[in-house]
């Protein structure tokens, strides 16, 4: 007969093994969970439904893909491949911040949102922060929609279900006009936010490529609206590409982790 403490050890013992999980596979459905675990979806749903409360995982709009939330991430129990490649990227990003001045993000796509791989903040004052593996709706960022550029509406759709979310006024959250700012950004090789996960925050970003001639990452600034401006838009990207070109040397090997998408967008970086 099951006692109630080996039922307590059980249910501890396939959270862990649910954690190991969506760390080694970047992310999980309820019905992988339960294979995966042996047990029925009901279980599985309560385990994972314990992992979302601690905020040791997150799911997608849709409500279809469990990922690893912020104290997962925090505690180092994320992908080894995220650690593997933070080693490498450090470096580049901090001397980034400190030419340019303000935050710096290495965003990588993480079903509909853009993941904060690595990130060097700037040493002023008033500066925007941003915590290592932060989760936010890809199509309310620049590095996000960088991300998302290459992606037809069937993949968007399957990634954020039947709506766009929004966190502020300035978010895309209609399909149209994402689908014109999508295409955009395809054109001119890098994207803009302004004010659309912040107020008052804008952001910059360009795309990371890898083996293959894929996306695999955004390289992003963000910082005051008063400070990245339009007039510093060039100054900004020349800086951004030549950092995203050697990341993109460092992360080239890891092309499978990332979707399998061709990064064909021209680099022109003139506003207009």
């Amino acid at each position: 007969m099951r006692t109630t403490a080996t039922s307590t050890l059980d249910s501890a013992a396939n959270v862990l093994r649910l954690m190991r999980l969506i760390g080694a596979k970047g992310s999980i459905t309820l019905a992988e969970a339960a294979i995966q675990l042996g047990v029925s979806k009901s279980t599985a749903h309560r385990l994972l439904m314990t992992l979302l409360a601690q905020d040791y995982a997150t799911r997608d709009p849709a409500g279809r893909r469990y990922y690893a939330g912020q104290n997962a991430v925090s505690a180092g129990l994320s992908t080894l491949w995220d650690f593997d490649i933070r080693q490498r990227t450090t470096a580049p990003l901090l001397r980034l911040a400190e030419s340019i001045g303000e935050t710096v993000k290495l965003l990588v796509l993480d079903g509909p949102y853009a993941r904060v791989l690595d990130v060097a903040e700037t040493v002023r004052s008033l500066h925007v922060g941003s915590s290592l593996g932060k989760l936010l709706p890809a199509n309310a960022t620049a590095g996000g929609k960088m991300l998302l550029s290459p992606h037809g509406e069937d993949s968007l759709r399957h990634r954020f279900g039947d709506r766009l979310p929004a966190l502020t006024d300035h978010t895309i959250d209609d399909w149209d006009y994402l689908a014109v700012e999508l295409q955009a950004i395809r054109k001119r090789g890098w994207a803009l936010s302004e004010g659309e996960s912040t107020p008052h925050v804008n952001g910059i970003a360009v795309p990371v490529v890898g083996a293959g001639g894929w996306i695999i990452g955004a390289l992003a600034v963000a910082a005051p609206e008063g400070r990245l401006t339009r007039a510093r838009h060039v100054e900004i990207l020349d800086q951004l590409m030549h950092v995203a070109r050697q990341l993109g040397r460092v992360m080239g090997g890891t092309a499978e982790r990332s979707n399998p998408i061709s990064a064909s967008a021209s680099t022109n970086r003139r506003a207009g």
